[in-house]
């Protein structure tokens, strides 16, 4: 594992991670951090203790806080090894993304989980009226059909090792990273009935981070349209404080987000929208301001003041993701966006080429 990967690089490039406050400060989320309270519990400690082979006593049934703790810092372990999983993917799919393989019918074994399809390929399923909105919808869709075939593919790995009884490190983590779900789960959560387990954990993590990775290269178009001189994707990964911000809230205030950008995954970003009312929308959520990387989306103060101010006793430990880097060395949270950005332009190229 790759310890805490640029977090505290002082490089203000827009492919490092910056300084905690100024991610607030950029971002426009300032005021509603500071309104919110919770424990703060930082997870690099305990994942360099784990690096270094000693691992933190298992938490007690019983106790939600440690619990929630303890299956986040085990989710940052395994980010990097499922990363390896796309990484590799990636590389023997060059500019693809992925849909489900049709079920033949016949009873014949299934093939690979996900079948390839080149991004232009996806320029069908544009819909001129809502372009933004079905954009969004194509990569939202087409990277988790990606991940879910990957972490699906690294899931069935772990089980194997841990069925036949491995003992190394990695194993045993990921046998506590299953149990320490398990605990959570049936005994702190109001969804009791479901199994929740390492692969759907480390998914529900991804789909929110592609739903807002999304979200901010749509409204850096939206914002930069008929601005000669504003590149949206300068803009767009200019704006990583947002991501970054958004990765380091507790969960009730992503959700109290999530909420009022969009709903849900279906929702601002799907394919409801007009073209109209994606840009009044989005228009109403951010602005553009000058930043020491350059023109940067930040949310506007009414929308960050209209925001719930939150507690909970459950501390706030921030994403899995912020600890962890791809095989190149770069955040994955950073690696992502940029994959995002890379699929969302030639979308809209495509789509542009198409009209002409």
């Amino acid at each position: 594992m790759t310890a805490d990967p640029t977090l505290n690089s002082s490089n203000s490039s827009a492919d490092s991670l910056s300084d905690r406050e100024e991610d607030r400060r950029l971002s426009g989320f300032a005021g509603w951090m500071r309104r919110c309270s919770f424990p703060d519990v930082a997870l690099k400690p305990m994942l360099a203790a784990m690096a270094a082979g000693t691992t933190p006593p298992e938490p007690d049934a019983g106790d939600a806080a440690a619990l929630k703790v303890d299956k986040n810092v085990l989710a940052a372990v395994f980010v990097e090894p499922l990363w390896r999983v796309v990484d590799a993917w990636r590389a023997r799919n060059p500019g693809c993304l992925a849909l489900p393989e049709a079920d033949p019918g016949d009873g014949s074994p299934p093939g690979d989980a996900v079948i390839p399809i080149p991004v232009d390929m996806f320029l069908r399923w544009i819909d001129p009226e809502r372009l933004h909105g079905s954009v969004s919808a194509i990569i939202q869709a087409g990277m988790a059909n990606v991940f879910i075939d990957c972490t699906h593919r690294w899931a069935l790995a772990m089980e194997a090792a841990a069925a036949a009884g491995a003992s190394d490190a990695e194993t045993a983590l990921y046998r506590r990273y299953r149990e320490t779900l398990h605990r959570f789960q049936s005994g702190h959560t109001a969804v009791q009935h479901l199994a929740f387990t390492p692969e759907g954990h480390l998914m529900a993590g991804v789909k929110t981070a592609v739903f807002f990775t999304a979200a901010i290269a749509s409204a850096a178009c939206v914002l930069t349209a008929g601005r000669p001189g504003l590149d949206p994707v300068a803009v767009a990964r200019n704006s990583v404080p947002l991501l970054i911000t958004a990765a380091r809230m507790h969960l009730d205030q992503l959700v109290s987000l999530t909420d009022r950008i969009g709903g849900s995954e279906a929702g601002a970003y799907g394919l409801n929208l007009t073209n109209a009312e994606h840009a009044a929308l989005m228009a109403e959520l951010f602005t553009l301001q000058d930043t020491p990387r350059g023109p940067a989306l930040a949310l506007r103060g009414a929308i960050a003041d209209a925001l719930p101010a939150l507690a909970n006793e459950r501390p706030r430990t921030g994403c899995p993701a912020l600890h962890a880097a791809d095989a190149a060395g770069t955040n994955t949270i950073l690696a992502l966006n940029a994959w995002v950005l890379e699929v969302h332009a030639a979308l809209l190229a495509g789509a542009d080429a198409a009209r002409r």
